[in-house]
C-alpha cells in the first residue's frame, strides 16, 4: 500500500466496481443477486474502483441519512465495512482520460462510462469481460 490510505499499486487482475454496487451492500432494499455475488467474490479476490468512488459512496450515504433511509450510526458501520474490503483505487484512468481513452472511444461505438446493466447494449457482458450478468 502507498502512503495514501486505501490506495494500492495497480493490481493485475480483479473486479471493477462502481459506487452503485457498494451502496447495494449498505442499503438492504437495494441488495440484489448481482451485488451479493460481487461481495461474495471479494472473499477470494479484490476490486478496483475509480478515484471518485469514495466521494460517490460518501455522498450517497449522506443523502440516505438526510432522506431518513439510514442513520449516522448506519453510515459509520457501513464505512467501516467498506474500508475493510480488499479495494484498490485506480489512479491511472484519469491520467489517460483526455488522451488515449478519449481517442479510443471516439474510434468505436463504446461509451466512456458504463450504462446501467439494464441498458447495456453489448449482450450479457457487463463492465469487464470476465463479469457477466449470469
Amino acid at each position: 500500500m502507498s502512503k495514501k490510505k486505501g490506495v494500492t499499486s495497480r493490481p493485475k487482475e480483479g473486479l471493477v466496481i462502481d459506487s452503485s454496487v457498494a451502496i447495494a451492500w449498505c442499503f438492504p432494499d437495494e441488495q440484489d443477486e448481482y451485488s451479493q455475488s460481487v461481495l461474495s467474490a471479494l472473499a477470494s479476490s479484490w476490486a478496483v474502483v475509480p478515484d471518485l468512488w469514495h466521494l460517490e459512496v460518501a455522498n450517497t450515504l449522506l443523502v440516505g441519512e438526510r432522506r431518513k433511509r439510514s442513520t449516522q450510526a448506519n453510515t459509520v458501520t457501513w464505512l467501516g465495512f467498506l474500508v475493510s474490503l480488499p479495494i484498490a483505487v485506480d489512479e491511472e484512468t484519469r491520467l489517460h482520460a483526455f488522451g488515449p481513452t478519449l481517442s479510443l472511444a471516439a474510434s468505436t461505438t463504446f461509451p466512456l462510462t458504463t450504462p446501467p446493466i439494464s441498458n447495456w447494449p453489448y449482450g450479457e457482458v457487463c463492465r469487464w469481460p470476465h463479469l457477466t450478468t449470469n
